[in-house]
């Protein structure tokens, strides 16, 4: 019985025998011919690859087995004698390097070019084969839904409440037809954020030129497109940028060239990639603080999306006591096409800038692991409790796009108990509290994840707005306790009964 099974296991299929000689060939010809690249059929290319990237992938997960993390790049990894025993390919069987994209720390995506050795396109064969990490490999992210947030421009209106941008969307957002996923990858070696979206089959894969992205939602419409907000490139000027990842003439597929327009410049016509510049430009960028804020579904579609912005020389023109949260500085950008302008006839009696923490979004597949932790964090409950938690949140090393949000926000929470009732807590308790804040503040400043208008926030003559009710009128965390530190006295007494009661059983 062995040795028939021997027997068939040594027979060689005769199909798998022709491929693997194709193969060879193929290969030997790219190595002859001097460098020059011979096409390989697809249906040949394809498992071929798909099983290369597989074994790439296992040396990335060697190499973070080792470091907690994944490598910078590729090469990187070759540094480790344990990884170059195990011989992962950098190149696919069409002699293409294979891309390999981090996201923050703890998930990336590899993807070749496939046999045409191009990029998949809206003319082109979509030959491209992609794979995810296993972290992030079928997860799928937020759905924004339609809530009570409304823009309106008739100041004689009832007061509009305007919420901050979602964090948990970063992370992981849907396309409002339901084909793109998108989230912000960020480069902890050279400070880069940029957009991925990729194709709900990952077939194709998108990546924003801009190098310094913040934020961003999906514009509804017949043609999905992207608003982004970007500050602070080397490259390219700041500002909310349009997105158009489809052509006007086929729905189903990414336009050949991403065709990105910012809606703050001054002339239509100045896009990227055309619009880039040098450090060495001359007049130099304009520098801006921006903040989209929330918008679902309805209120996108039938007005544009309301951001806030201000150029960054008019918040420091002033030694910092200009308000960016100012009604003054509040834009409209219209749907689908136009630039953005100021939005008119606001009074800043009837306007109150409401911050508030979004885990009330839908959810489509398996979120995110930073989404998961974000939904659980508390809002409401004794302030100690709240402190713990979002402090604890806060220490951690992650690098991922929620991070600088954990940060502000539990600065906020700090700031909210003080002004609330933790100012009757002991010196020692406060003067505590006060040296948690300001690490926190300098983690924040210091981050290269952080949005710039959250730096504006924190360091601005908003931040004595944020403290008790928020700028607003409601508190961004419902705290059950009048005092942080009832609990703690109540722990003290039971302390100092003890001795006496353990004389009194003597």
């Amino acid at each position: 019985m062995g040795n028939a099974t021997s027997q068939t296991r040594s027979r060689r299929d005769p199909c798998s025998l022709l491929v693997n000689w194709s193969i060879a060939g193929l290969i030997l010809a790219n190595l002859l011919f001097l460098g020059q690249k011979i096409p390989v059929p697809s249906w040949i290319a394809k498992p071929v690859i798909q099983s290369q990237l597989r074994a790439t992938e296992r040396a990335l997960e060697a190499w973070r087995s080792m470091h907690g993390h994944y490598p910078a790049s590729l090469g990187a990894m070759m540094a480790a004698a344990e990884i170059r025993t195990l011989n992962p390919p950098f190149h696919d069987i069409a002699g293409n390097r294979l891309q390999y994209i981090r996201i923050g720390l703890d998930s990336f995506i590899l993807r070749s070019f496939g046999s045409d050795s191009v990029p998949a396109s809206s003319t082109g064969p979509h030959d491209d084969v992609i794979l995810e990490s296993i972290a992030s490999r079928n997860a799928g992210g937020m759905v924004l839904t339609n809530g009570n947030h409304h823009v309106v421009s008739d100041a004689s209106a009832d007061p509009v409440a305007f919420a901050l941008y979602p964090p948990a969307a970063s992370d992981g957002l849907w396309s409002p037809d339901g084909k793109w996923i998108a989230r912000i990858a960020s480069n902890p070696d050279n400070g880069e954020h940029r957009i991925i979206v990729m194709k709900e089959d990952h077939s194709r894969l998108l990546i924003s030129p801009h190098d310094r992205v913040e934020e961003f939602l999906w514009e509804t419409g017949p043609e999905p497109s992207l608003i982004f907000s970007a500050t602070g490139s080397d490259l390219y000027e700041d500002g909310i940028f349009r997105w158009r990842v489809m052509p006007d003439n086929k729905r189903d597929a990414p336009s050949d060239a991403p065709a990105l327009e910012n809606l703050l410049s001054q002339s239509s016509n100045q896009s990227l990639p055309g619009g880039i510049v040098d450090s060495h430009s001359w007049p130099p960028k304009s520098r801006w603080v921006i903040a989209l804020l929330q918008d679902h579904g309805e209120a996108l579609a039938q007005n544009g999306l309301t951001v806030i912005a201000a150029p960054e020389a008019e918040l420091i023109a002033k030694g910092g006591r200009t308000r960016f949260l100012d009604p003054a500085n509040l834009w409209q950008c219209p749907r689908n096409s136009g630039t953005c302008s100021r939005m008119p006839g606001v009074s800043r009696k009837k306007i109150s800038f409401n911050l508030s923490l979004d885990q009330t979004h839908k959810i489509r597949g398996r979120i995110t692991p930073a989404q998961e932790r974000w939904n659980h964090l508390p809002l409401r409950g004794r302030s100690q409790d709240l402190l713990e938690s979002w402090f604890a949140a806060a220490s951690s090393d992650e690098l991922n796009s929620l991070h600088p949000y954990v940060l502000f926000y539990a600065i906020v929470l700090q700031d909210q108990v003080r002004a609330s009732g933790g100012g009757k807590s002991k010196l020692s308790i406060q003067r505590k509290l006060a040296e948690w804040t300001a690490g926190m503040t300098q983690k924040l400043i210091q981050s290269q994840e952080t949005p710039r208008y959250l730096q504006a926030l924190i360091l601005g003559a908003d931040r004595p707005y944020l403290k008790n009710n928020g700028p607003g009128s409601n508190p961004v965390f419902e705290l059950t306790d009048a005092d942080l530190m009832e609990t703690d006295r109540n722990v003290e007494k039971k302390q100092q009964k003890k001795p006496n009661d353990s004389k009194t059983r003597k």
